[in-house]
C-alpha cells in the first residue's frame, strides 16, 4: 500500500506548477493567398497588399520556409493592375528547397534568393555572361525573358532565354533564338545559342545539366 503511493506521489505536479509553453506553429502561407508554388521547404504565393491604382486591388508576391514566421517580399507581379507585363514585376520561375529563382520582366534579371534569411544570391541579366565572382550583381538590363529555368538547392541556377522575331521595315522575319546560361560557384557562362535551341529541353539531374540543340542531347555540370 505505501509503494503504491509512493508511485502516485512521484507521478503528481506540484499544485501551481507551470506548464511550458508551445508556440503555434508559424503559417506559411498565409491565409488569403494564392499559392503559386510549393516545395518540400518553402512554398511562393501571391497575396493582396491593399488598393493600387486605378482603385485595383493591389498584390505582393512572398516567399517563406515552413516552420519559419518571416517572410520576403520577391516584388509586384508582372501580370494585372499592379504590374503590367513588360513595365515591371516578377515572375516566379522555379523553387528548390529554400532557394527561389525569379525573373524581373522590367529589366529581365534572373534572381536567386534563399528564403529562409532573405539574401540575393544572385541577380544577373537573361543574356549576360557577368564577371566571375560568388556575388554575381549586375545593374544592366537583360535581352528576351527566361523561358526555362532549373535550380539546385545551393543556388546554383541554369535557364534559356529567348528573343528574335523583328519584323522589319522590309517585312522580314527573323526567326526566334535562344542562349543557354549557367551561373554557380564558377560564374557564369554560356553553354550554347542559336535558333536550334530547344527552350524547353532544360532539365537538371542532381549536377548535371541537360539540354537539346540541332536535335543533339547536350550536358554539362552544374557546381
Amino acid at each position: 500500500m505505501a509503494a503504491a503511493c509512493a508511485v502516485v506521489l512521484i507521478g503528481a505536479a506540484p499544485a501551481g506548477a507551470a506548464r511550458p509553453k508551445q508556440k503555434p506553429a508559424a503559417k506559411c502561407p498565409p491565409k488569403h493567398s494564392f499559392l503559386m508554388m510549393a516545395g518540400t521547404e518553402a512554398e511562393v504565393y501571391l497575396r493582396p497588399e491593399g488598393s493600387g491604382p486605378f482603385g485595383f486591388e493591389a498584390e505582393e508576391i512572398f516567399g517563406c520556409v515552413y516552420g519559419h514566421s518571416r517572410v520576403y517580399d520577391l516584388g509586384a507581379p508582372s501580370f494585372g493592375p499592379s504590374g503590367p507585363s513588360g513595365s515591371g514585376g516578377i515572375v516566379p520561375k522555379a523553387l528548390h528547397g529554400a532557394i527561389v529563382a525569379y525573373e524581373a520582366s522590367g529589366t529581365r534579371q534572373v534572381l536567386v534568393r534563399n528564403l529562409r534569411n532573405g539574401n540575393v544570391l544572385y541577380e544577373v541579366p537573361t543574356n549576360e555572361a557577368a564577371a566571375n565572382s560568388s556575388l554575381l550583381r549586375s545593374e544592366s538590363d537583360g535581352r528576351g525573358p527566361a523561358v526555362s529555368v532549373v535550380l539546385k538547392t545551393d543556388g546554383s541556377v541554369a535557364w534559356i532565354n529567348e528573343f528574335g522575331l523583328v519584323v522589319n521595315k522590309f517585312g522580314t522575319v527573323h526567326p526566334m533564338e535562344y542562349e543557354v546560361h549557367a551561373v554557380d560557384k564558377n560564374g557564369s557562362r554560356v553553354l550554347g545559342s542559336g535558333t536550334n535551341v530547344d527552350p524547353h529541353s532544360l532539365a537538371l539531374a542532381g549536377s548535371t545539366l541537360y539540354w537539346t540543340q540541332d536535335g543533339s542531347p547536350m550536358s554539362t555540370v552544374l557546381n
